[in-house]
């Protein structure tokens, strides 16, 4: 029987795959989201840092990777979890306010009850909007996951000793 090495493999994915178990495959495709969705995340925390708004460690870590569980897919979102508490700023009065959510979708002008004082508002403009566009990142996305699957699967085959 001839021996096959992982770099006569690397043509052909396919036949990685098929030599792993199940759940081998979907463990290197969840790897391989993940190592993608965390570039496209870091990069939308340079963002937030350099739109001028004050970003402390709380509010960096609001921006997160969602994997979807039961389909294949990640994203980046800001959206608040009341449940756990992500994606919300702490304020001085120590009430959970989803400031990111604020700042990338913007508001409306702000007045006081009585005297009708104006508060401000957060324009939806280029200097706030740190969210990465889906279309901006689909190229990059399709051209580094099979890259990022094909060194998944040669990790989980070296380490299991499939060939």
């Amino acid at each position: 029987m001839e021996t096959i090495t992982v770099e006569q493999y690397k043509k052909d994915i396919g036949g990685l795959l098929l030599e792993m178990s199940p759940r081998n495959v979907r463990k290197a495709v969840r790897n391989a989201e993940r190592r993608i969705g965390e570039k496209i995340r870091k990069n939308a925390v340079a963002r937030l840092r350099a739109t001028g708004l004050r970003v402390d460690k709380n509010l960096e870590e609001g921006v997160r990777l969602v994997r979807f569980s039961k389909r294949f897919g990640f994203a980046v979102t800001i959206k608040p979890n009341r449940a756990t508490g992500e994606s919300y700023h702490k304020n001085r009065q120590g009430l959970l306010k989803p400031v990111l959510a604020w700042a990338e979708s913007g508001t409306d002008d702000r007045k006081t009850r009585k005297g009708g004082k104006n508060r401000g508002r957060m324009d939806k403009n280029k200097s706030y909007s740190f969210m990465p566009s889906e279309e901006n990142y689909v190229d990059f996305v399709e051209s580094n996951m099979m890259t990022a699957i094909d060194q998944e699967c040669n990790k989980i085959v070296s380490k299991y000793g499939l060939i």
